[in-house]
């Protein structure tokens, strides 16, 4: 059975292929072309992305492995502009 990829797991698979910092927009444009018209609200879902340790907020429900790197408690540092 193949598992279907979280909004999450998308914008992470776009930062990697667009790299750097990059709009909401883009993000959502990258999304929609590999994977549809899925999912909406792209900006709550990178906001939520972000880690506590550099302000993210405490009750995002993004799964702790996809605001850090590797477990090893370092920060990911998405960047991205509205």
């Amino acid at each position: 059975m193949i598992k279907m990829k979280t909004q999450t797991e998308a914008v992470l698979e776009a930062f990697k292929a667009l790299g750097n910092e990059r709009s909401i927009a883009e993000i959502r444009e990258w999304v929609t072309k590999e994977y549809g018209e899925k999912w909406k609200d792209f900006g709550t879902t990178m906001g939520d992305m972000v880690s506590q340790e550099v302000g993210g907020n405490k009750s995002s429900t993004v799964p702790a492995r996809y605001r850090k790197k590797h477990g090893d408690g370092s920060c990911v540092s998405l960047f991205f502009t509205i």
